[in-house]
Formats: C-alpha cells, sequence, structure tokens
C-alpha cells in the first residue's frame, strides 16, 4: 500500500488552449524570432503569462504570440500589421524610445521602441482557434486591449496584479486610479521585479504565488 498527492489539475500541457478572453502579462520577449526551420522571423515573440480571463481553468498558463513587423509587399501594404503592433503598443502603454512620450499619443508618427520594456507589462487580448491549425490559439486579429479599456471592462481580471500597474497602464477601474496613487511604493517594490521573469522560472517562487 502507498499513499500519493493526487493533482489538483490533470491537463497535460501549461500552455493556454481555449479561447476567450485574457488578463496576460508579459514575461518574454525575443526580438530576433526563428521559424521552426531556423529561419528568422521578421517580426516578434512575446510569451506570456494568464493572469486571468473567461476561462479560470487556465489561470497561470503560458501563451507564445508571434507579431509580424509589417511590409510594404503585403496586400494591403502592411496596413494591417501596422494597425495589429501599434494596438499592442498601445495596450502595453510602451513609450517612445526618442521623446519619451507615451506612444498612443503619437498617432501617425514614426516611433522606435524599446520591446524588453514590455517585460512585466498586462494587457487583455481576444483568443481564438488558430487560423492554421486549430489544435492551437492565437490572438484574434488585432484584439489588444489596456486593461482600463471599457471595451474589455467585463472580462475578469487578477487584482493583485493591476496594483502592479503604472502610469499609462492604470489600474482597474479608472476612475479609482486617483485613490490608489499612495500605494505603489509598498506594493511595487517587493514584487514587480521578480514577476517580470519567465513564468517557467517564476511559476515555483512566492512572487508568483502572490498574485494569485
Amino acid at each position: 500500500m502507498a499513499s500519493y498527492d493526487m493533482p489538483a489539475d490533470y491537463s497535460t500541457s501549461n500552455y493556454l488552449d481555449k479561447e476567450g478572453q485574457y488578463h496576460f502579462m508579459v514575461t518574454a520577449v525575443d526580438e530576433n524570432p526563428t521559424s521552426k526551420n531556423g529561419d528568422l522571423i521578421d517580426g516578434i515573440k512575446l510569451t506570456v503569462a494568464v493572469l486571468a480571463g473567461t476561462d479560470p481553468s487556465q489561470d497561470r498558463r503560458n501563451h507564445s504570440e508571434t507579431i509580424f513587423n509589417p511590409s510594404p509587399t503585403a496586400k494591403d501594404g502592411g496596413n494591417f500589421a501596422r494597425l495589429k503592433i501599434g494596438r499592442l503598443i498601445r495596450a502595453l502603454g510602451l513609450t517612445d524610445k526618442r521623446t519619451g512620450r507615451p506612444c498612443e499619443e503619437l498617432r501617425g508618427q514614426s516611433v522606435e521602441i524599446d520591446w524588453q520594456s514590455a517585460q512585466g507589462k498586462q494587457f487583455v487580448a481576444t483568443i481564438v482557434p488558430n487560423d492554421r491549425d486549430p489544435r492551437f490559439v492565437q490572438v484574434s486579429g488585432a484584439h489588444f486591449y489596456k486593461v482600463t479599456d471599457p471595451e474589455v471592462a467585463s472580462v475578469p481580471k487578477n487584482e493583485k496584479a493591476l496594483r502592479l500597474v503604472a502610469g499609462t497602464q492604470a489600474s482597474q477601474p479608472v476612475a479609482t486610479k486617483p485613490a490608489q496613487a499612495p500605494a505603489p511604493t509598498p506594493v511595487v517594490a517587493p514584487v514587480a521585479a521578480p514577476v517580470q521573469v519567465p513564468v517557467g522560472a517564476a511559476a515555483g517562487g512566492n512572487a508568483w504565488d502572490e498574485l494569485f
């Protein structure tokens, strides 16, 4: 006879596999992604962790999303790719490296992005089955949102993680931002840095566990 601790989750994968809308945190950025055969991809690859969402079974799961850079040779001249990457930049609250201004304010202008600054940033996205292989999932079109966007107000979010959000990534709801102003120093200092590491490394640490 033997005693065992049964797992709380029988899933064999730690990757997001259900469509819905989710609150994510960026855990890694690859600015030189490659395809399965080793070819360089003209774009960026984000690794993100599910903080909350419409399907609670997906909490803490990982997801990788490749966002292609706009190409003038595309049928639409790169317009959709420009919209997609622009909405992502807006959702993450990234700033123009040259001016220090929020990219969201620079509509129609050229911006320079430090993609590594996206680590630890939060956003909401709509997830659907992958176009090429429905066994996997992907972000639907350009459906990236700021955590405060009214379009995703009803999407379940991780309230503890939202307390880490600052500046253009204001906490939810928007109206409560002024009241939360005194909190950043005690809350962010011990937690923000650890949760920016890839989930695989943080999953066993207290910093990640404190968000749930």
